[in-house]
């Protein structure tokens, strides 16, 4: 049985916001920021997975290889007018009267904004055996795992591309025992392994080690 899906999802917002940012008991006044927000975010996913049943002996045997992989890229601006509005503190109708420039008027900051980027692939190879039919299954699989985040803090700065990159694989594992007590009562117990890749460096100037981590239930 072989079995695929893919989906592209691309969200653009975009608008004036004025929000407020401190207060003044000693004057009962609050502050407010008046801001342009661009937000941009795409990502693609992608999942194949294939599996299919065999016997070994009197033993059923089910195994299942497949691929999945999301791409996804964002982009969020927020341009502030200077100065901002100080009001009374519960004046609606100064709330309502708070004045946002036409959106193409915001002055362009020295910084415009940030990007990111988030990468993730795996693959993955599973077997299930059902060792006692209704009864007892045991589980087992490997995944290759390749994260990558990319952060970039200021738009100005186009070449280079500045940016905090961090990427790694590993290769995984779980295993895992499931036992069928009743038609409405199931047990498990499983062994598996995680991982994030760490952003920084060491004294050295080499990248840190992966993240590494155990689940256990």
């Amino acid at each position: 049985q072989i079995k695929s899906q893919g989906t592209f999802f691309n969200v653009n917002r975009r608008g004036s916001t004025a929000f407020p940012t401190t207060v003044n008991w000693n004057t009962n006044t609050m502050t407010y920021t008046v801001r342009r927000n661009q937000g941009w975010n795409e990502s693609v996913d992608v999942q194949t997975d294939v599996s299919g049943q065999f016997k070994l002996g009197s033993i059923v045997m089910r195994p299942a290889v497949g691929y999945n992989m999301h791409d996804q890229t964002g982009k969020s601006e927020f341009w502030v007018t200077v100065p901002t509005v100080t009001i009374p503190i519960g004046d609606a109708a100064a709330i309502n009267n708070i004045v946002l420039p036409a959106y193409g008027d915001y002055p362009r900051p020295a910084n415009p904004g940030s990007r990111s980027k988030s990468y993730v692939s795996n693959a993955y190879f599973m077997q299930t055996a059902d060792l006692i039919p209704d009864r007892l299954t045991a589980v087992a699989g490997v995944t290759y795992s390749n994260v990558e985040n990319v952060t970039d803090t200021d738009l100005s700065k186009r070449n280079p591309y500045t940016a905090i990159n961090s990427n790694a694989h590993e290769l995984l594992h779980r295993v895992a025992l499931v036992g069928y007590l009743t038609k409405d009562i199931t047990v498990y117990a499983s062994d598996s392994s995680t991982f994030n890749p760490a952003v920084g460096v060491d004294v050295n100037n080499a990248p840190l080690p992966s993240v590494l981590g155990k689940a256990k239930e």
